[in-house]
């Protein structure tokens, strides 16, 4: 398992040891990664300027992969203000936990 983030790497490494996270986070703040797997990019959110992003932030998203790199799940945000701009209605842990099972038990 690894995260993505738009923060820079003593940002996420911080976040990381605060919340004992048992992997590692990566810092993507040009959105090479996310822009590859299709995730979308907020800048004109209020957050992007008071957390100084000037490239915006990327939004929430999950995915699974098989032992083999093929993409068996995904889920991605979708910024508008029914969610608060990406803020409400992510996927929860159990929900995420459920997909991870699904995929490893699959033949």
């Amino acid at each position: 398992m690894v995260g993505v983030s738009s923060d820079p790497a003593p940002v996420n490494r911080k976040f990381r040891e605060r919340h004992g996270l048992p992997f590692r986070i990566l810092s993507d703040p040009d959105h090479r990664l996310v822009s590859a797997l299709g995730v979308k990019t907020s800048t004109n959110h209020p957050m992007a300027k008071i957390r100084k992003y000037p490239k915006g932030f990327s939004q929430p998203a999950v995915f699974v992969f098989d032992r083999n790199g093929a993409e068996r799940f995904a889920w991605r945000q979708r910024p508008k203000l029914a969610n608060l701009f990406g803020a409400a209605r992510r996927l929860s842990p159990e929900e995420i936990l459920e997909k991870l099972r699904a995929v490893a038990e699959a033949p």
